[in-house]
């Protein structure tokens, strides 16, 4: 995409910020720096590109709100638990003094996880349209991430020409590898949103000290016996960025002719770990066993 300033008519312009990342550089560097840098050097045109940087904003978007919802979790439980330690259980006293044990509810912890997985569910139904502009499936089959990544896996198998196979395999296997853990996230989800299985019950979002024995013991909410709500939240996040950032690089495999890709981890968690490597210089890479790369070789 290309177009000309003129720089004595500057008042012609218009300058918007499309994307401001809470995140400290996480979903801007490893999702919008990385993706749109090799949606530019793909063999797609430039209406296409256009729209492609659109979609990449509004999934970085998604992934935004699913941070939101984590950050606003975390401050509102830290919140929560100073205040619980100011004004322990003290059972003791209670039975003492013939009080009843007195527990709030903590509605908005409740809130701010369903917030999550309603956006952690949407970011994957808008990430699988970039198969319409690099494999050429039609939008009205690409409507959800539905049945588990199973109607995307069909979509490749049945609608894919010989020529784009090989790419639409890795995305498949890929899904594949991550299956268990997103149908577990999008069960959830079900239960918070449908009531499927009865839902999920809202005396287990209380947060409070108990003093036991003269100890003080802090009780959070919990969604399996040695996982809190919270650190679950914080791995979905960090999983479906990293979902995220391998679909749609696979995804736009038949659109880079003249690039490989290659994906390390770095030191600093934010940056991007996706790079474009031509072809020619692929092999370079190829007995690094921290890296992993795409092309041919």
């Amino acid at each position: 995409m290309s177009f000309k300033i003129d720089p004595n008519n500057l008042q012609n312009m218009v300058q918007r910020k499309v994307f401001e990342d809470p995140s400290g550089g996480l979903i801007n560097l490893r999702i919008m720096f990385a993706l749109i840098h090799m949606s530019h050097q793909s063999d797609l045109d430039d209406n296409k590109k256009s729209e492609v940087f659109d979609l990449i904003l509004i999934t970085a978007l998604k992934l935004t709100a699913v941070w939101q919802h984590l950050d606003r979790y975390s401050k509102l439980e830290d919140q929560l638990i100073k205040e619980a330690y100011e004004k322990p259980i003290d059972e003791t006293e209670n039975k003492f003094l013939n009080k009843p044990v007195r527990l709030e509810t903590a509605q908005n912890l409740y809130l701010e996880l369903d917030g999550l997985l309603v956006q952690f569910k949407s970011t994957l139904d808008h990430m699988v349209h970039i198969l319409h502009f690099t494999f050429g499936l039609p939008f009205e089959a690409l409507t959800t991430f539905g049945d588990n990544g199973n109607k995307i896996k069909t979509q490749l198998t049945r609608n894919v020409p010989g020529k784009w196979q090989q790419p639409a395999k890795q995305i498949s296997n890929y899904i594949d590898q991550n299956q268990e853990w997103l149908k577990q996230v999008i069960d959830l989800r079900d239960k918070m949103n449908h009531y499927k299985s009865g839902g999920i019950r809202l005396d287990n979002f209380t947060v409070f000290v108990r003093k036991i024995d003269g100890k003080a013991v802090l009780y959070v909410p919990q969604i399996a016996k040695n996982q809190t709500v919270r650190e679950m939240m914080k791995n979905l996040l960090d999983s479906l960025i990293t979902f995220v950032e391998h679909f749609i690089a696979f995804s736009m495999m038949p659109k880079l002719s003249k690039f490989g890709l290659y994906y390390k981890i770095k030191d600093d968690p934010n940056a991007a770990r996706w790079d474009l490597v031509p072809i020619d210089q692929l092999r370079q890479y190829e007995n690094d066993p921290s890296t992993k790369i795409m092309g041919e070789t």
